[in-house]
């Protein structure tokens, strides 16, 4: 694709991302708030697993190229802690480790080796504790942040990002889950809007939350059998 193609697709991507970021956020407050997600959901989150990195230069057509623009390790390459802020909100700190496929299209061309390595900070609402009817295994969340990449091929060097992320959680137990998630990765350069560095990052893997400890109310009696009264009457002595 010619250069005004590749402009195009680049708005299209960022508009896409923008309106479902809007909508989003318009369900979760055209719904009323649970009562009964007042708790604490949890203190942290670990999560861990394998990380695929779209940066070919035609990303929106090619999004899902898993032969000719995929990038992955086949061993698990990403982890992320997670750290309950207040109700709806957290802090996260999400790092990755690529290495180019020979067979992988980067940038235009085959062959590139080498690898891309990311840390990142997001600011993440979990839509969960906000929409009513929401089961509580189901957990999808929005998150902004931003973040530094570094890519060891073909002079690339460290990059500074704005990153979007979408994903969900799905929680099978208190403490365990899976989740997946897309992360869109914009470079802060001059050439912003067309340059080779903006890339898409997909995360999945398997999630372990900590859970906020129970708090002993003093004013309640800790055992049962001292609320009843003593039954047996003391036999008068002579």
């Amino acid at each position: 694709m010619d250069h005004t193609t590749s402009l195009y697709s680049s708005r299209i991507s960022i508009a896409l991302c923008v309106l479902i970021t809007v909508f989003s956020i318009s369900v979760c407050y055209s719904q009323p708030a649970n009562q009964n997600r007042k708790k604490k959901p949890y203190t942290w989150i670990f999560s861990g697993g394998y990380v695929v990195v779209n940066d070919n230069e035609e990303k929106l057509p090619n999004l899902f190229d898993v032969q000719g623009s995929w990038n992955y390790a086949v061993y698990p390459s990403y982890f992320s802690i997670n750290k309950f802020a207040k109700k709806g909100f957290s802090n996260e700190g999400v790092f990755s480790f690529t290495p180019y496929r020979e067979e992988a299209i980067v940038n235009g061309k085959i062959g590139t080796d080498g690898f891309l390595a990311s840390a990142n900070y997001a600011y993440k609402f979990n839509i969960n504790q906000f929409v009513k009817n929401m089961p509580q295994d189901i957990d999808p969340f929005i998150a902004v942040g931003g973040g530094l990449t570094y890519r060891f091929a073909d002079s690339g060097g460290l990059c500074a990002t704005a990153n979007l992320h979408l994903g969900i959680n799905f929680w099978v137990s208190k403490h365990w889950g899976v989740q997946a998630q897309s992360i869109g990765k914009l470079a802060l350069v001059q050439d912003i809007y067309t340059g080779p560095r903006d890339y898409v990052q997909f995360t999945a893997g398997v999630t372990y939350r900590t859970l906020p400890k129970k708090r002993y109310n003093r004013d309640k009696r800790r055992y049962d059998w001292t609320r009843e009264r003593n039954r047996y009457k003391r036999g008068d002595s002579r």
